[in-house]
């Protein structure tokens, strides 16, 4: 025998560990053998099982996050629809001194602050107001513009003590509102 190894040359040598290599191969990791066909098939089948279902979960977080932005546009545009338009900040200042004198409440000054801050679909402006009176008038004053079909908001509010001699309080605060502009679809 082992002249029969001395005999072979490094190339049969590399032949016979070539042709040895293959047939081990082909018995046992050929994808022919069905045991290991079926194992990979059936851990594709779990992968892509698992798959399908992160993306239907991603279907369902979708589904209800468009849900949400929908109710989310309808109360938008319930908002929207409460803010005026072309409204000037002279319209607010008289609304704002017709609710005083309505109040009963002495006006020291209502003059237009910042002017309209341009955005893209509403804009915000604001009025400087001083009014002296008694605490329930000052109430009802803050309470009727409430009551206007105008969204504003009050800012930087004070209240001091007005004159000595009537007992009344001076209510000093910037009341900013807002207007909006047509959107382009509404305009045709």
């Amino acid at each position: 025998m082992e002249d029969k190894l001395n005999e072979l040359s490094l190339v049969n040598a590399l032949i016979f560990g070539i042709l040895f290599a293959a047939s081990y191969y082909i018995l046992f990791y050929h994808p022919t053998n069905p045991e290991l066909v079926i194992a990979g098939l059936d851990q594709n089948i779990t992968t892509l099982k698992e798959e399908i279902t992160q993306i239907e979960k991603q279907i369902k977080e979708g589904e209800v996050l468009t849900r949400e932005i929908e109710e989310m546009e309808l109360k938008a545009e319930k908002i929207y629809k409460y803010i005026p338009e072309n409204f000037s900040l002279d319209q607010a200042s008289s609304a704002v001194s017709e609710e005083a004198r309505m109040a009963g409440l002495s006006i020291q000054s209502i003059r237009a602050g910042q002017s309209w801050m341009n955005q893209e679909t509403v804009s915000e402006g604001s009025i400087d107001v001083s009014v002296d009176g008694e605490f329930s008038q000052i109430m009802i004053f803050l309470s009727e513009l409430t009551r206007k079909d105008i969204i504003y908001s009050i800012k930087r509010v004070q209240i001091d003590e007005g004159s000595k001699e009537r007992a009344s309080l001076k209510l000093v605060a910037q009341i900013n509102f807002y207007k909006r502009y047509q959107k382009p679809e509404e305009r045709r």
